[in-house]
């Protein structure tokens, strides 16, 4: 009897082990990739900041471009939402039959 729950404490003890390791290395690989993240912006930012200013004041032009088309996509979806909650689909439904 009390070998049975020494047993299954070591096994239960083994598995939290293997779960604290998965963790840790999970852990590991996302703060990799967080750091390669870090890495492509600050180097984004040297050759942002390097380069002339015509290409920075091109690069925000096409920037602004893009944030005036994302709000015309956000005000269009709004517009076609709003129409379908005053106007719901018709769904043609035919009776369920009875057995």
């Amino acid at each position: 009897m009390v070998d049975s729950k020494i047993n299954k404490l070591v096994s239960s003890n083994l598995q939290l082990q293997k779960l604290s390791i998965n963790l840790v290395e999970s852990n590991n690989n996302l703060v990799k990739r967080i750091d390669k993240l870090v890495s492509l912006f600050e180097e984004a930012s040297k050759n942002i900041s390097s380069g002339s200013s015509e290409h920075t004041t091109e690069l925000n032009k096409k920037i602004n471009e893009l944030i005036e088309q994302n709000k015309q996509l956000a005000r269009g979806l709004i517009l076609m939402e709003e129409k379908i909650r005053r106007n719901p689909p018709r769904v043609n439904a035919s009776p369920i039959p009875k057995l």
